[in-house]
């Protein structure tokens, strides 16, 4: 049966059912009688464990404060992301980072910093913002998107070329973000991201409408780039879901 045939009477024996799993899964961490009654009765209360649950199990403030003080000891800037809205979690998808980028920030400024905290090199020099001259989303005000919780690009876009993501409907990181998650990695774990394979930032594009690579390779933080049309199997992009 077709999804707009389901009668209301079912979806709503399907959500019983669910809740009943709800229950028994909450007994076994505490959850009593007087958890319940609390959500059922506190509209307040279940918004917050709505959004708990969103955003995959992240406190809205604990996350924007880890990002803005993140902003603050590694790009040595202020800013305010209190007022990002942070798209749904999708746990069987495994969107389960948060990149959240400030407003106004730019790409010379994130990669002035990866400079200083390892070796980094790029095929257009310095200026990478006159060198990329697309971006799928811009700074004109702060944002964050969802990818895979992952050191390697996605395995399962591997073969993908950019123009075959575009056909297919796959949003893919910009290379501000890739440099951005790039520093945010290493700032949490001492190492690099795509040690094996190399990030195709199908979300922004270079001159001649070249698409930003990025990799670590031989001990260096590498910003090259790659055709369009081309693909393979080392070759993968980041999937972002976005609000």
């Amino acid at each position: 049966m077709g999804k707009s045939m389901v009668r209301p009477e079912e979806e709503f024996g399907r959500d019983l059912c669910l809740v009943k799993e709800a229950v028994i899964t909450g007994r076994k961490v505490g959850a009593s009688n007087a958890f319940w009654s609390a959500l059922a009765h506190n509209q307040k209360l279940y918004a917050k464990v709505v959004k708990y649950v969103q955003l995959g199990g992240y406190e809205p403030q604990i996350l924007v404060s880890e990002w803005e003080n993140f902003y603050q000891r590694v790009l040595g800037i202020t800013v305010d992301l209190s007022r990002v809205e942070i798209p749904s979690h999708q746990p069987k998808k495994d969107f389960s980072r948060i990149v959240m980028v400030a407003e106004s920030l730019t790409l010379n400024q994130v990669w002035e910093v990866c400079k200083k905290r390892f070796p980094a090199w790029s095929y257009y020099g310095d200026d990478l913002d006159k060198a990329v001259l697309i971006n799928n989303r811009t700074t004109i005000k702060s944002y964050a998107i969802r990818i895979r919780d992952r050191q390697e690009a996605d395995e399962e876009l591997k073969n993908l070329s950019a123009n075959q993501l575009s056909k297919k409907g796959i949003p893919g990181i910009t290379l501000l973000e890739r440099l951005l998650l790039e520093l945010k990695y290493y700032d949490e774990t001492g190492q690099h991201l795509d040690l094996q394979n190399i990030t195709l930032c199908n979300g922004s594009r270079f001159l001649f409408d070249r698409v930003p690579l990025v990799r670590w390779h031989d001990g260096r933080f590498d910003v090259i780039w790659f055709y369009p049309a081309d693909a393979y199997y080392g070759l993968r992009s980041r999937a972002v879901v976005v609000v």
